[in-house]
C-alpha cells in the first residue's frame, strides 16, 4: 500500500532492454556527410552505465556508434543514453539499437584526440583539427588540415560595436575572441567534443592601449565525428553591456582560407533560395563564381579557355597560367579579379548578393532572392571550407562575406582569403536592446509589471548552430545543396511515439487516437490549434535574431493583430508552457515540423528570455513587448522542465546542459527578489514618470542598489509546497538525475517527507490553480518515479483532487489535476468530473473551433484570426490559455481515458 501510487503511475519492471527501432526525423536520411547525436530512453534497471550497444541498418550492417549515459534512475541504471554516429549520405532508416551483454567490436573508423602542452589535435580520418591551448588564444580552431595541406586556419569570433557613451559621438570598435578556458568533454571513438569559453577583446586606439575591454562572454562547442570532414559548432554569446551605450554592429565567425592555386582556380559559392515546396525546406540553387573567370564567353580568348570553360564554372581544376600559351594567358589576365563577395539577408524575406574587385572599389549588385538557405564556400580546387548556419534567414539580419580571395602570394606571405559567417550582419542597423519605453503602463490595463531598471537586457543570450565542412576538392552543386539542407535542419534519429510513451519520456502524455466522437473532437482541436500557431510564425513574421522561436500571448480581434505592442500581452516567454505543449505534441505524433518548432522555442526561451549573468541570473523574464522588458523575474519562466526534453532527445545537448545546471541556484536569486513582487507601478498623474500602484508594496530598488542575496551555504530546507518549489525541485532532480551533484537527492527526499508531515486535515498541501499552470503538475509527474516517498505522493494526489474540484473556467488547471487524482485513486467520480471540466456537460460536444481568414481593407494583408479553445467551459480566450486547454486534453486522455465513456455515452458524432 505504501508504494501504491508510485506503482500506479510508473509500473516499469526491471528487465533486459529490447532492441529499439530508430527513424530519421521526418523519414529523411542525411543527404550529406554529417555527424548525428541523439538520445534514447530506457526502462528502469534495463541498461547499466557500461552496457555496450550495437547499431545496425535494416539489412544488418553494423554502424560505428558511441554511447554514453545522459540520465540515471534512482537504482543507478541508465534512464537515457546518448549516441553519436558519423552519417553518410543515403543512410536509410530504420536503424536498430541493441543493448548487448558483452562488448561489440570496435567501430571500423575511429577518431583520435592527441593532447600536448600547447594544443589538442583531433584527427577524424577525414580532417585534422588543431585547437590551441595557449593562454588567451585568439583562435577557436588554429587549423584544419587534409592530407598535409591546411585548408582553413585562424578560426575566430568577431564583434563590432558602435559606442555611444559620449552624447552625439559614435565610435566603431572591433573585437576578436579570446579563449579563457578549454575543456575536452568527449574524446571518441566516434565523437569528440571540445568546449571553449572566453570573451571578445576589443582593440583600443594606440593612444589608450591599456583600456582594452573584454566583453560579450561566449561558449563554443566543437563536435568532431570519425571519418567525417563535417564539424558541428554551437555558438552562444551573452550580452553584458549597457544597452544605452553599446550597440552591437556585427557578430561573426571567420576563417582564413590559404590558397595553393591561382585566382582562376579559386571559387566562391553561396547557396540560394529556400524551396517552400519540400518539407523540410531545401535549397534550390547555388551562386557559383570563380574569383577570376575564364573568358569562355569569348571564343577569341583562345581554344583552351573555351574547352575548359564548363569545368571551370563547375569548380574543377583548369591549367595554371604557366601551362597555357601566351595568347590565352594574356586574355585571361584581362578579366577582373572579384576578390570580395557577400550574401546579405537583412530580413526574413529578402537577400542580396554583391561582389567587388577590392575594398577601394564599389560593390556590384549581382542579384536578389527571398530566403537564403545559409551556406557559403571559399576554396580553391585543392581545398577549402564551407560554413552552414542553421536558421540563417529566420534569425536575420545575417550574412556571409568573402574578402581577399584575389590576394597574390609573396615570398614571405602565402595568399589567403577570409570567409565570415555573420550572425548579426554589419550591413544591418546596429542592434538596439533598449527597452521599448521607460514609462510603466500598469498591470490592470496593459498587464505589465514594470520596475525601475528591471527591464534590462543584461545577461540575455543567443545561441546559433553552425556546421563546417573541410574538403580537398570543391563539392559539386548538388552536394552543396545537400550540405545546406543538413546545416539548416540537422538530421537526428528518433524513436517511435509508442516507444517514447511506454517509457514516459518527457512525462505523462497520451498517444493520439480518434476512435470515438469525443476523442476525434479532442484531437481535431489540439491539432488545429498547434498547426495554427505553427503557421502564425510565417503569417506574422515572428522572425529575427532575438525573436525567432517565441510566439505571442494574446490577440486583438479589433485590429486582427496579436498584441505585440501591449505590455504583458505581447511575447509569451514560456507563459503557461507552450514549450511543454510542443514537446508533448512531437512525442505523441513524431511530426518533424513540431520537433523543429519546439527546438527553436527551446533555444529561444532558454537563452533570450533568461538572464545568464547579472543581478537577475538565472531567472527568466515574464512576458512583455521586449523579451527582457518585464519587471517580474521568475523561476517559473526558466525552470528545467522547459528544456529537459530537448536535452534528452539530443543525447545531452551541451549548451542546454549548461543552462540546466545554471538553474540550480534559481531559489537563491528569487528569495531576494520575491519581496518586491507586489511593487507595481503606473505612470505619473501627467502620464509621464512613474508612481507606485498601491500604497502597501515595498518599493523596488534599482538593480544597482540591490543588497547581497543568499548564498548556497545558507540555503535552508524547503518545508512548504508551492509554485516555486515545484520549479526548484525539478531543477535539482535534473541535476542529480544527470549524474552531477548527487547530494540533491537526499535533500529533496527530506523535503518531501517534511512536507508530507505537515499537510492539512484533509491530507493536502496548500495550493491553488495558479500554482499549477507553469509546469508544476508536469514536474511532479516527472519526479514521482524518482522518489520513493509514498506519503508525499498520497498528499499530492489529494492536492490534485482539491485543486481540480475548486477551479472553474478560466482557472485552467482542473481537468488534468482531476484526471491524475482519478487515476491515482481509481475514482470514476473524479474521472467523469475531469471530462466535464474539460468538455462541459456530459454528452454535449460543442462545435469545433476553426480559425477564420480575414481579408478586409483595414488589415495590411490577409490574416487568420484565431479560435481559442475552452470557450464552452469558460476558459480565458487567449493564446496561452488555449495552450493550457490543449495540455489538459493531452494529459486527461492519458490519466482518465477509462472514464471517457461515462461522459460521452449520449454524444452524437460531430
Amino acid at each position: 500500500m505504501r508504494r501504491l501510487l508510485s506503482c500506479l503511475l510508473l509500473p516499469l519492471s526491471v528487465f533486459a532492454a529490447d532492441p529499439v527501432t530508430l527513424h530519421w526525423l521526418g523519414d529523411l536520411a542525411p543527404a550529406a556527410p554529417v555527424g548525428v547525436s541523439w538520445g534514447v530512453p530506457w526502462p528502469q534497471g534495463a541498461v547499466q552505465p557500461a552496457t555496450p550497444m550495437r547499431l545496425t541498418t535494416a539489412s544488418g550492417t553494423r554502424l560505428g556508434v558511441q554511447t554514453w549515459p545522459v540520465a540515471y534512475w534512482p537504482d543507478g541504471s541508465v534512464k537515457w543514453t546518448g549516441h553519436a554516429l558519423a552519417a553518410i549520405p543515403g543512410l536509410a532508416g530504420p536503424l536498430t539499437l541493441t543493448p548487448l551483454a558483452t562488448p561489440d567490436s570496435a567501430p571500423s573508423t575511429v577518431l583520435t584526440v592527441t593532447e600536448s602542452a600547447d594544443a589538442f589535435t583531433i584527427d577524424t580520418g577525414a580532417v585534422r583539427a588543431r585547437i590551441s591551448r595557449q593562454p588567451s588564444a585568439p583562435t577557436l580552431i588554429e587549423s584544419l588540415t587534409i592530407g598535409g595541406r591546411t585548408v582553413a586556419q585562424n578560426g575566430r569570433l568577431l564583434a563590432l560595436r558602435e559606442d555611444r557613451s559620449t552624447p552625439g559621438v559614435r565610435r566603431d570598435l572591433a573585437s576578436t575572441s579570446t579563449v579563457e578556458r578549454l575543456t575536452l568533454e568527449q574524446s571518441g571513438p566516434v565523437r569528440a567534443v571540445i568546449k571553449l569559453e572566453g570573451r571578445h577583446r576589443e582593440a583600443q586606439p594606440a593612444s589608450a592601449p591599456a583600456s582594452s575591454r573584454s566583453w560579450l562572454p561566449f561558449t563554443i562547442r566543437l563536435h568532431f565525428f570519425a571519418g567525417s570532414g563535417a564539424i558541428t559548432l554551437t555558438h552562444s554569446v551573452i550580452f553584458d553591456g549597457d544597452p544605452h551605450k553599446d550597440f552591437i554592429k556585427g557578430l561573426g565567425l571567420t576563417f582564413d582560407v590559404p590558397f595553393a592555386e591561382e585566382p582562376h582556380n579559386r571559387h566562391v559559392r553561396f547557396v540560394g533560395d529556400t524551396s517552400t515546396e519540400t518539407t523540410p525546406a531545401s535549397a534550390t540553387g547555388v551562386f557559383a563564381q570563380p574569383v577570376r573567370m575564364l573568358p569562355g564567353y569569348r571564343p577569341q580568348a583562345g581554344r583552351p579557355v573555351v574547352e575548359h570553360y564548363a569545368a571551370h564554372l563547375a569548380g574543377q581544376r583548369v591549367p595554371n597560367l604557366r601551362d597555357l600559351d601566351e595568347r590565352t594567358r594574356t586574355n585571361i589576365l584581362t578579366v577582373p579579379v572579384w576578390a570580395d563577395a557577400k550574401l546579405t539577408q537583412l530580413g526574413p524575406n529578402n537577400f542580396t548578393i554583391a561582389k567587388r574587385t577590392s575594398p577601394d572599389a564599389s560593390w556590384l549588385h549581382v542579384t536578389d532572392g527571398h530566403r537564403a538557405q545559409g551556406l557559403a564556400v571559399l576554396a580553391d580546387v585543392s581545398g577549402g571550407l564551407a560554413i552552414g548556419v542553421k536558421d540563417f534567414w529566420q534569425k536575420s539580419p545575417s550574412s556571409f562575406e568573402i574578402t581577399g580571395a584575389g590576394q597574390a602570394s609573396t615570398a614571405t606571405a602565402p595568399a589567403s582569403g577570409t570567409i565570415t559567417a555573420w550572425i548579426w550582419s554589419p550591413d544591418a542597423p546596429p542592434m538596439d536592446l533598449r527597452r521599448y519605453d521607460e514609462t510603466p503602463h500598469g498591470l490592470s490595463i496593459n498587464y505589465e509589471d514594470w520596475k525601475p531598471g528591471w527591464g534590462t537586457p543584461l545577461g540575455i543570450a543567443n545561441t546559433h548552430d553552425l556546421t563546417l565542412w573541410a574538403f580537398d576538392t570543391i563539392p559539386p552543386h548538388a552536394q552543396l545543396l545537400a550540405m545546406a539542407s543538413a546545416a539548416a535542419a540537422p538530421p537526428i534519429l528518433v524513436c517511435t511515439p509508442a516507444y517514447y510513451h511506454a517509457q514516459h519520456a518527457g512525462g505523462r502524455w497520451s498517444l493520439p487516437h480518434r476512435t470515438t466522437p469525443a476523442t476525434h473532437w479532442i484531437e481535431e482541436q489540439i491539432e488545429t490549434f498547434v498547426n495554427y500557431y505553427r503557421d502564425q510564425v510565417a503569417e506574422r513574421s515572428w522572425y529575427g535574431f532575438w525573436d525567432f522561436g517565441d510566439i505571442m500571448h494574446n490577440y486583438d480581434f479589433g485590429r486582427h493583430e496579436w498584441r505585440y505592442d501591449v505590455g504583458g500581452w505581447a511575447w509569451a516567454n514560456t507563459e503557461l508552457m507552450p514549450d511543454l505543449l510542443l514537446w508533448h505534441s512531437f512525442l505523441r505524433t513524431g511530426r518533424a515540423d513540431l520537433f523543429r518548432m519546439a527546438e527553436s522555442m527551446t533555444r529561444h526561451t532558454s537563452e533570450v528570455d533568461v538572464h545568464h549573468l547579472g543581478p537577475f541570473a538565472p531567472l527568466g523574464s515574464r512576458h512583455n513587448v521586449n523579451h527582457w522588458g518585464d519587471g517580474a523575474k521568475q523561476p517559473r519562466a526558466s525552470h528545467a522542465g522547459l528544456k529537459r526534453t530537448y536535452y534528452f532527445l539530443t543525447g545531452g545537448d551541451g549548451r542546454i546542459g549548461d543552462l540546466l545546471r545554471e538553474q540550480v541556484d534559481a531559489d537563491l536569486a528569487y528569495s531576494y527578489l520575491v519581496r518586491f513582487n507586489a511593487a507595481h507601478y503606473i505612470p505619473g498623474t501627467d502620464g509621464t514618470g512613474s508612481r507606485p500602484d498601491g500604497p502597501r508594496a515595498i518599493p523596488a530598488p534599482r538593480p544597482e542598489n540591490f543588497t547581497a542575496r543568499p548564498i548556497a551555504a545558507t540555503r535552508q530546507p524547503f518545508t512548504r509546497f508551492g509554485l516555486e518549489w515545484m520549479c526548484y525541485a525539478l531543477n535539482w532532480t535534473t541535476e542529480w538525475e544527470r549524474g552531477l551533484d548527487a547530494s540533491w537527492r537526499p535533500r529533496l527526499e527530506a523535503d518531501l517527507r517534511t512536507m508530507a508531515a505537515s499537510v492539512d486535515a484533509e491530507g493536502r498541501f496548500p495550493g491553488r490553480y495558479f500554482d499549477m499552470i507553469f509546469g508544476g503538475p508536469e514536474a511532479m509527474w516527472e519526479m514521482e518515479p524518482m522518489y520513493d516517498v509514498p506519503e508525499f505522493w498520497r498528499a499530492w494526489a489529494n492536492t490534485a483532487e482539491a485543486v481540480g474540484r475548486q477551479v472553474e473556467g478560466g482557472q485552467m488547471t482542473g481537468p488534468r489535476m482531476l484526471a491524475y487524482a482519478a487515476h491515482a485513486k481509481k475514482s470514476s467520480e473524479l474521472g467523469l468530473l475531469a471530462w466535464q471540466k474539460l468538455l462541459g456537460p456530459a454528452g454535449q460536444l460543442p462545435p469545433l473551433n476553426r480559425p477564420q481568414r480575414v481579408a478586409v481593407p483595414g488589415v495590411l494583408r490577409p490574416v487568420t484570426d484565431p479560435s481559442f479553445l475552452g470557450a464552452n467551459v469558460g476558459w480565458q480566450l487567449h493564446g496561452v490559455a488555449s495552450v493550457q486547454w490543449a495540455l489538459n486534453a493531452i494529459q486527461t486522455l492519458e490519466f482518465a481515458a477509462p472514464w471517457l465513456p461515462l461522459w460521452e455515452k449520449t454524444t452524437a458524432a460531430p
